[in-house]
């Protein structure tokens, strides 16, 4: 329970105050109604199960109802028991499920009190409970408990409880005060029980059972409760008789309306306890929308009609909450749902799971897995039989503590002989065909069952011992060709194969790396030579399919020998696993990879010159600087460079010394014929882009430098032919690089004067 205000257990009980006896058997009835509550709110859930997997189970709940004065009043005290008890059995009444009854049978009266059937709208089944005056009585007579196992011998619930709730020995028989015949009645009942199959619950209140001692072989559950433990003790009945059935604390998550499901589930009851509880629907991981069939129940008014025979009585206003059954196929996972002003919330479920039946047989050690849908087949034999529960909506198997412990059951019918199976019980089968009904109940008590039908039955199967020995070890590529293994098998009972057992024997080898191979039987019977083949008659095919690392390496591979024959009477089958290395051929492989080594070796060449091949330097810029001082912007366009993507040879280019419009003040083509310089890019230094005149610019250079007419004075340039550097380190920080090219030119001369010298540089600069 998730308990918003006190421990986390049934806060039904937590409300009841301690009480002491003065008048007998009847003081505590309150006390164990409301903890009966917790130990039959179990049985609904199991029947939803039931109700939507098509194997409804019914059961019959008859109550024997100690209601004497003394939950009301002691001859100095007054009590609110009768208040509890009556609210527990509100609470009882909204949990039925559509297949159970419920009849209460009380002291004061003869027959049945009241009759209460699950089928009932939930509302109604409340409503008879907390109209019904249940009326107060004396005496514990024992002609209640008679009259309530009688109903119960009428039923044809498929499960019958008898609930006696009581704190001491019955007192009175049919209003004959006499204890000893009292006595003897409830033995006689408790050995009807025994005889018909009716399950008895005896609560007990204090040291002094009466007459029923504790047999559960045979269904009969006593339990004491000291009086300063009575709601633990009725917990702990709870669990050990049923199975508890509520959800663990941790689930629920009321602030955030949060509710986690380990396993799916087809129905969820809530239990909320508060005043002006309220409760919403309930959303599934998939995002469906579940509403609840709901009922509100709340405390009595009185505890009888005519209640003069009582100085005074006390009602427990704080008894008031509402039931609600959440019925739908919901997946595991996170839900959401939406409870206010509760102060304790109890969640009740049913599983929806399937099961999977397994059968290992217990020679070979074969495992079958049963397919309810499908053909099955096993050899004649004994088996283990397993089982385990799945999830229906991925078929994945489940491990919860909301299953688990489960108990198992199966029944096997062929040809009219029928076994009947407990968990670790063993299956026999003969030839034939057999059926096979499983059932499994989880902890808290859903039963899931599943049938199949027309399981098929070999011959009986026996053993072949297979040596396969010979085949372990290792085996190189270039001597498949020439190998070979022998396979030696025998039977089991070392009896010599006859001619039929020896033609009907087959043999296959099942290599993991996909090796084929033969098998040729001898004429002896029980020698057989296996032999490699290679894939597509080819060793190197083989040694590229089998072997690692490009057919480099050597590879490990499992062998299965497998040796099966079926005569007309019995089935023989066996098995060995051997693992063999596979050796390659290097020779072999160094020469179908060798194209390969080469036309990479061509490749990371050509990468290597195209990264290493000296390059011009990007984002500079030039500028002639004139006589005057003026500089003039030279275009260098990184476009323009030639040998740009070539692998072979240095990049290079053609820089315009004239720019557009200058020719009126820079006469350089007219006195030196040079148009333009072209540079050509040198190997780096220290991380530097270096680059140099190009040849072609360097001969015009010479060739203006040799000419000696006389006339004009003799043109210099320095450098020629120097290698310029280019740090980017240097240009970022200087925003100007000192890599100049200057020369002497001449100006425009006077008339009958010589033209005088005139120095030009040309200068590199970052962008």
């Amino acid at each position: 329970m998730t308990n918003m205000a006190s421990d986390p257990i049934l806060e039904v009980m937590d409300v009841v105050p301690d009480v002491r006896r003065n008048d007998g058997a009847c003081g505590f009835i309150a006390f164990l109604v409301s903890a009966l509550l917790a130990l039959l709110v179990g049985l609904a859930p199991a029947m939803a199960y039931a109700a939507n997997d098509g194997n409804s189970t019914s059961r019959a709940i008859s109550i024997a109802y100690d209601n004497s004065g003394s939950m009301i009043q002691g001859q100095s005290e007054t009590y609110d028991k009768w208040c509890t008890a009556k609210y527990s059995l509100e609470v009882l009444a909204g949990m039925l499920n559509q297949q159970d009854t419920l009849s209460v049978y009380t002291m004061d009266s003869a027959g049945e009190k009241l009759h209460i059937q699950g089928s009932d709208d939930v509302n109604q089944r409340v409503a008879s409970v907390h109209n019904a005056d249940l009326g107060v009585s004396g005496w514990t007579d024992a002609r209640v408990v008679q009259e309530a196992y009688q109903s119960l011998l009428s039923s044809t619930a498929d499960e019958r409880y008898l609930v006696i709730t009581t704190d001491g020995k019955f007192n009175s028989l049919n209003d004959n005060h006499d204890s000893a015949s009292a006595n003897a009645a409830i033995s006689e009942v408790i050995d009807g029980c025994k005889s018909n199959g009716i399950t008895v619950i005896y609560l007990a209140i204090g040291d002094d059972t009466g007459v029923i001692d504790s047999d559960t072989d045979h269904g009969i559950y006593v339990k004491l409760a000291a009086s300063d433990n009575i709601l633990g003790t009725m917990t702990e009945t709870a669990n050990q008789i049923f199975g508890r059935v509520a959800l663990p604390d941790g689930s629920l998550d009321v602030a955030n309306g949060k509710l986690t499901l380990d396993v799916p589930m087809s129905n969820l009851i809530v239990f909320a306890q508060g005043q002006d509880v309220q409760l919403g629907d309930l959303t599934t991981t998939d995002g469906k929308t579940v509403s609840a069939d709901m009922a509100n129940v709340r405390y009595s008014d009185r505890p009888t009609a005519d209640t003069t025979s009582f100085d005074n009585f006390l009602v427990n206003t704080e008894l008031q909450g509402i039931i609600a059954a959440y019925s739908a196929e919901m997946p595991a996972g996170e839900c959401g749902i939406t409870i206010g002003n509760a102060s304790s919330v109890e969640v009740y479920y049913t599983p929806y799971v399937d099961i999977s039946v397994s059968l290992t047989e217990t020679t070979t050690g074969m495992n079958h897995v049963l397919d309810p849908d499908g053909e099955n087949q096993i050899e004649a034999g004994t088996y283990e039989v397993g089982y385990s529960f799945l999830d229906p909506f991925t078929g994945e198997p489940i491990q919860s503590d909301l299953l688990y412990p489960a108990t198992f059951s199966l029944v096997a019918e062929s040809g009219g002989n029928v076994q009947s199976l407990s968990e670790g019980d063993q299956l026999t089968v003969s030839p034939g065909q057999v059926d096979i009904i499983a059932h499994a109940k989880t902890r808290s008590g859903v039963t899931v069952s599943e049938s199949y039908q027309g399981v098929s039955v070999s011959q009986a199967l026996s053993i072949l011992h297979v040596d396969g020995s010979s085949m372990g070890g290792s085996l190189s590529i270039p001597d498949f060709g020439s190998a070979s293994y022998p396979v030696s098998i025998t039977k089991d009972d070392g009896t010599d194969f006859t001619a039929e057992e020896w033609a009907a024997l087959t043999v296959t080898v099942e290599d993991s790396s996909g090796v084929v191979w033969s098998v040729e039987k001898g004429d002896q019977p029980g020698a057989v030579t296996v032999a490699p083949s290679y894939i597509n008659g080819s060793a190197w095919d083989t040694q590229s399919a089998v072997c690692s690392n490009w057919g480099l390496g050597s590879r490990s591979s499992d062998l299965t020998i497998r040796a099966t024959a079926e005569t007309s009477d019995r089935t023989y089958s066996g098995q060995d696993v051997q693992t063999i290395t596979y050796l390659p051929d290097i020779t072999a492989a160094v020469l179908h990879l060798l194209p390969v080594l080469i036309a990479l070796t061509i490749i990371l060449y050509f990468v290597y010159k195209y990264a290493t091949k000296p390059r011009l330097p990007r984002k500079m810029k030039l500028a002639i600087q004139l006589p005057d001082g003026t500089e003039v912007p030279l275009k260098y366009n990184e476009n323009k460079i030639v040998n740009r993507w070539s692998p072979w040879g240095p990049e290079h280019i053609h820089i315009v010394l004239i720019p557009k419009g200058m020719l009126t003040t820079w006469r350089i083509a007219g006195h030196f014929q040079l148009a333009s310089i072209g540079f050509v890019a040198a190997k780096k230094r220290k991380g530097r882009r270096r680059f140099l005149l190009d040849t072609e610019t360097v001969n015009a250079m010479k060739h203006l430098e040799d000419q000696e007419d006389g006339t004009y004075p003799k043109p210099r340039f320095n450098p020629s032919p120097q290698i310029l550097e280019w740090s980017r380190e240097r240009a970022r920080k200087d925003g100007r690089v000192s890599l100049d090219i200057s020369f002497d030119g001449l100006g425009d001369a006077a008339p009958g004067r010589r033209p005088q010298i005139e120095k030009y540089k040309i200068t590199f600069m970052r962008k």
